[in-house]
């Protein structure tokens, strides 16, 4: 027998070595496992109770602070009530030392026979002192009886104009404001 009958040969094809490495890592990947629908429908749950847990958190310490916010806006109140009536005070104790020395000063010597025309009658804050009575000039307009409310309210009562000389002195100022007080 002949030496080279009974050799076979073949025709060999090497890839590209791009293409060769692809071909090695697809062999190397283990198979690909599928995920039961239980697994996705578990996972999501767990996430959609996380979310709530947060967001209720996030609720707890928003309302918290906004209580905080609400306690400090009616502590802000109080204070600048209470300011308001603090000014309010000082303003007539201020008016009331004025008007007690500007009396002093103005008031005749007990030894002098000069009459007294004087009025040194203190009135309280935004009235109006005329010849020994107080009178308070109201912005709004009211019925008679409101304006009789209003006044017994401040301890007062409504004017009653008794001469030409009051009616005149009053007219100017009544045109623009509703007299409703006289204490």
């Amino acid at each position: 027998m002949d030496p080279e009958a009974e050799v076979t040969y073949a025709d060999l094809k090497f890839l590209p070595r791009s293409q060769q490495t692809d071909v090695k890592k697809a062999e190397s990947k283990p198979p690909a496992q599928k995920t039961s629908p239980w697994a996705w429908l578990a996972t999501v749950a767990i996430l959609c109770v996380l979310f709530l847990v947060v967001l209720i958190s996030l609720s707890i310490l928003y309302s918290r602070l906004l209580a905080g916010n609400m306690q400090l806006l009616e502590e802000s109140k109080q204070a600048k009530s209470k300011l308001q009536q603090a000014e309010g005070r000082y303003s007539q104790l201020l008016q009331l030392a004025l008007h007690t020395k500007i009396c002093a000063l103005e008031s005749p010597s007990s030894n002098t026979s000069e009459p007294r025309n004087i009025s040194c009658t203190f009135c309280p804050y935004q009235w109006i002192s005329n010849k020994g009575r107080c009178y308070y000039f109201s912005p709004s307009t009211l019925s008679w009886n409101d304006s009789r409310r209003s006044c017994q309210r401040e301890q007062a009562e409504l004017v009653v104009i008794s001469d030409r000389e009051e009616q005149l002195t009053f007219s100017a100022s009544s045109k623009a404001l509703r007299i409703i007080g006289l204490a």
